[in-house]
């Protein structure tokens, strides 16, 4: 029906007179939008792939679509989706794969895109059988559990298939299942004889991984024979002699090396696994049974679980037990401290309330007689036993006669006397360290040697600051109380404490020096004065004063000088370092009021323009700014050469062209200021008039 538009339009071209006139189809449209060149998708995994189709004339729903794996059909074709998607899902072989996405529109016009795919190759599962084993004991009466792991680097363990085949029972797959933990298990119920089990794992691609176990596949079980052959029932041993267990135990389907063969006593456990030998005899021989009435068990288990178990009475006879809990072997207290003494007991036969017991030491001889309570603990505590090393011995006897004994050793320590302590300085600054002595030094009566642990505490709180006999003065500031702790101990308790405290007091501030400034004053200066690097250990605040001298008398205080100075004056500051508490040591600088040179503010030469044979005349403007008179020497030279002194040049010194400069120094007196020069150039000095004479003097005509 599709095809009604496409004759409809040849029938009106052919009615056009345009002869020209003819329809055009425009290819459809595809391209593959999943995959790119040179992906990679695995072999034999279902892929899903989605492409796009259009076409410019014909509506999406009237397109073809299908899909080629190296020139085979992969997908059959059908139309895309309302939007032009296109999907395919399917497995692709190992290798280099074209695939390709054909479109055709109702014309029969096609596109065609392809991208080049790497599969890589998938491996087959692995498979590891875990049970039964080849050395396990196995029978036709009972049910043998089968296990085994399997993985596969691709599928999820519970996506493969299982196959499990008995060389003699043939086909048992039906009886394995697998979970997602990669375990494949079943129950198996096998014949007598000899059986190759194999299980294959086959994963979605049809790889396949195997595993294989022999077992020997027994009879039905039978119950193992067992006998206590010695002791006899009832038997009575001493504690700590040596008992013979002795037994047999057999297995009509079972070697005797595969049953398990233990000995047990119901008050003391586990007394032995064992194999029987040949002859099937269990033999043991102990000496470690508890005094007790004992049920000794003699116990047979076959590989399948099957037991066969015998008991015997024996009765095992002891005298007390006992046991020093406290005080620890070697354990040592100080003199003066009670002692803690315990120890529990018990007997086979009687009640602790009817033991009796005795406490003795080497040193101070019996010194209790403290017995056990119903729960069979003795515990006291003592006091004033004597200094030095005792060995303690407690011995419990029972109603029977029967005794029994423990000992310790205790040390009851002598503590060192307190030493005695002295603080150095007395009365410490901030600056000062603290140096503790030990005037009297620690005794021991034990004859221990001593070592001394060394406390510093300020305001009554432990600091940190020092553990030694010396307390660093940065540690230390004004008004606080500092206590030093000696305590003497012996290598194992402390002694007494000695002590020693002291105050800090207030420590003076310094300075590092004092300047004047301007440090070179001339007349009428104002001079002023400070400290240089006040220090104050304290903290505290400067508050320094200053004095001054002229010329050695007093002439005020604070940081300027008052009065004003003239030329020679010796002025002296003198500042005093003041925390506001204390003054520390006053420092001094001195100046003398110097002399200021004088200037020469102008210098001129006349004439302006000196020629051959002028005289030249000097003149200076000088200044002073002390207000002394100033006298000014002046130098000639002619071409760099001396030519003479004082205010003027005489003209007979110089000629045409010569080149004429004049110094002047500037003096008040005292000192001499800074020379001025002024030159000039000797010009042309122009020739003199002619005389000119009429001869005749009196001419007459002609």
């Amino acid at each position: 029906m599709r095809l009604a538009p496409y004759g409809v339009l040849a029938l009106v071209l052919a009615g056009c007179s345009d002869s020209t006139l003819k329809a055009t189809n425009a290819d459809p449209e595809a391209s593959i939008v999943s995959h790119s060149d040179g992906d990679t998708v695995p072999e034999g995994v279902v892929t899903a792939f989605r492409g796009r189709a259009g076409d410019p004339d014909d509506a999406k729903s009237s397109l073809l679509t299908a899909w080629y794996a190296n020139g085979v059909s992969l997908c059959e074709a059908a139309a895309p989706d309302d939007d032009g998607t296109t999907p395919c899902e399917g497995a692709l072989p190992a290798g280099t794969v074209e695939l390709s996405l054909e479109v055709v529109d109702p014309s029969g016009a096609a596109a065609t895109d392809s991208v080049t795919l790497d599969v890589s190759p998938t491996g087959a599962p692995t498979v590891d059988i875990t049970a039964p084993v080849e050395t396990g004991s196995y029978r036709t009466d009972a049910l043998i559990a089968f296990t085994a792991n399997v993985d596969d680097a691709e599928d999820a363990p519970e996506t493969l298939s299982f196959g499990l085949i008995s060389s003699r029972d043939g086909d048992l797959s039906g009886q394995v299942t697998g979970d997602s933990a990669g375990v494949a298990a079943a129950y198996l119920s096998l014949s007598e004889g000899e059986h190759a089990l194999t299980l294959t794992a086959t994963d979605t691609t049809g790889k396949v991984g195997r595993d294989t176990v022999v077992i020997d596949v027994g009879p039905p079980n039978a119950v193992p024979d067992c006998g206590i052959t010695s002791p006899a029932d009832d038997t009575v041993v001493a504690l700590g002699d040596a008992v013979q267990l002795d037994g047999y135990a057999r297995d009509t389907t079972d070697p005797a090396s595969a049953l398990n063969v233990s000995w047990s006593s119901d008050r003391d456990g586990l007394l032995a696994s064992l194999t029987p030998d040949s002859s099937g005899r269990v033999p043991f021989n102990t000496s470690a049974l508890s005094a007790a009435t004992h049920a000794l068990t003699l116990r047979v288990e076959d590989p399948l679980g099957e037991v066969c178990a015998q008991t015997v009475l024996l009765t095992v006879g002891a005298p007390p037990v006992i046991e020093i809990l406290a005080p620890a072997p070697g354990e040592v207290v100080a003199d003066g401290e009670a002692v803690a003494f315990s120890a529990t007991v018990s007997d086979a036969e009687d009640s602790p309330a009817y033991l009796s017991l005795a406490w003795e030491s080497s040193l101070d001889g019996l010194f209790s007689v403290q017995g056990a309570d119903g729960t069979g603990v003795a515990a006291f505590d003592m006091e004033g036993l004597a200094v030095g090393e005792h060995l303690v011995t407690v011995t419990v006897t029972d109603r029977s006669g029967l005794s029994a004994s423990a000992s310790t050793r205790v040390v009851v320590d002598g503590l060192p006397t307190a030493p005695g302590v002295t603080l150095s300085p007395s009365a410490p600054h901030t600056v000062d360290p603290l140096v503790a002595s030990i005037a009297a030094p620690s005794t021991d009566v034990d004859g221990d040697p001593l070592s001394y642990r060394v406390a510093w505490y300020r305001d009554g709180a432990l600091s940190a600051a020092s553990t030694t006999l010396t307390l660093p003065a940065s540690a230390t500031t004004r008004g606080e109380l500092w206590e030093v702790v000696v305590t003497a101990n012996d290598g194992t308790f402390d002694g007494a404490p000695g002590s020693a405290s002291v105050t800090i007091l207030n420590t003076a501030p310094s300075l590092a020096g004092a300047a004047i400034s301007p440090s070179t004053p001339y007349a009428g200066d104002a001079l002023t004065c400070a400290g240089a690097v006040y220090t104050d250990a304290d903290g505290d605040a400067d508050a320094s004063t200053v004095n001054w001298t002229v010329n050695g008398a007093a002439a005020g205080t604070g940081s300027a000088l008052s009065r004003a100075v003239v030329r020679g004056d010796a002025v002296t500051c003198t500042v005093t370092p003041f925390d506001g508490t204390d003054a520390g040591t006053p420092v001094s600088t001195s100046v003398t009021v110097g002399n200021r040179a004088p200037t020469l503010t102008s210098v001129s030469l006349s004439p302006a323009l000196p020629r051959t044979n002028d005289t030249l005349t000097v003149s200076g403007v000088s200044a002073d700014s002390d207000g002394d008179t100033v006298s000014v020497s002046w130098a000639w030279t002619v071409n760099g050469v001396a030519a003479g002194t004082g205010t003027s040049l005489a003209g007979t010194a110089f000629s045409k062209g010569d080149t004429v400069a004049v110094t002047g120094t500037p003096n008040d007196g005292t000192s001499s200021g800074t020379p001025v020069s002024v030159s000039t150039t000797i010009l042309n000095t122009a020739p003199s008039a002619p005389v000119v004479a009429l001869d005749p003097t009196d001419p007459g005509a002609g």
